[in-house]
């Protein structure tokens, strides 16, 4: 099943419209430990896979590689929505419960697969893995993302 990324710019723009907007405050991108990861995150991307696994794969690792020193779940939101519309699904949960939900994907992260240095995923971690953690994001995706009609 193709699915359709987003560019670097699309990410930038995303993060613009929020600063410029006053609903959030975003500093300087880190781009030494981030870019490497984020490599790391687009080799191991699930092409194969269906496209809430994808999107699970997707928010998991937007949300926790920390690109931004703020705004990575705000930024992670947004992106995982363009992902899915651009591949005709949409999100069919509350507002409540989709906040909540970004929240669980940084704090329900295993506490050894945090890299100290970076305050960001530990590289063996990003890409998928057979665990309860990644259990819980693609039973959620699957649950909460559904074909548009």
């Amino acid at each position: 099943m193709p699915t359709s990324l987003f560019s670097e710019k699309l990410w930038k723009n995303v993060n613009e419209h929020f600063r410029t907007n006053g609903q959030l405050y975003v500093d300087a991108p880190r781009p030494r430990t981030y870019e490497k990861k984020a490599q790391l995150m687009w080799k191991h991307f699930p092409n194969d896979l269906s496209v809430e696994h994808q999107a699970a794969y997707l928010v998991k690792n937007l949300v926790n590689l920390q690109r931004y020193a703020d705004a990575n779940k705000r930024t992670a939101s947004v992106l995982l929505e363009v992902f899915l519309e651009t591949n005709g699904y949409q999100l069919t949960c509350t507002n409540e419960e989709y906040a909540e939900f970004l929240l669980k994907v940084q704090r329900m992260v295993p506490a050894e697969m945090w890299d100290g240095r970076s305050f960001t995923l530990k590289p063996e971690y990003i890409p998928w893995h057979e665990d309860k953690y990644h259990w819980f994001l693609h039973w959620w995706m699957d649950a909460n993302a559904k074909k548009k009609k």
